[in-house]
């Protein structure tokens, strides 16, 4: 693999990280039902505060979900760093494994 960094493994994987579940896709569908229900009833100006305040709360969950990777990302290395110590120090052979 070429050298990355994790927010570019974000990046390339994010499709394959966040594939939607099947209960995802229903409660998506839910939320989407009734957003439709709600916005018949606004008037187009409150239809652009719902507007971003959704654009608000995508960027957030982006953030968070960046962040979640890499902090994910972080404790795989420090437990694969951690496991290839013990092993050593154990002499285990990891070629093995």
């Amino acid at each position: 693999m070429e050298n990355k960094t994790i927010l570019q493994l974000y990046e390339t994987f994010i499709d394959e990280i966040y594939t939607m579940t099947v209960s995802k896709l229903e409660v998506t569908k839910k939320i989407d039902e009734q957003e439709t229900l709600l916005r018949e009833t606004l008037t187009e100006e409150q239809k652009e505060i719902i507007n971003k305040l959704n654009n608000y709360e995508n960027e957030k969950n982006e953030m968070v979900n960046k962040n979640t990777f890499v902090y994910a990302f972080s404790l795989a290395t420090k437990l694969f760093v951690e496991g290839k110590d013990m092993a050593e120090y154990l002499k285990i052979d990891t070629k093995e494994v």
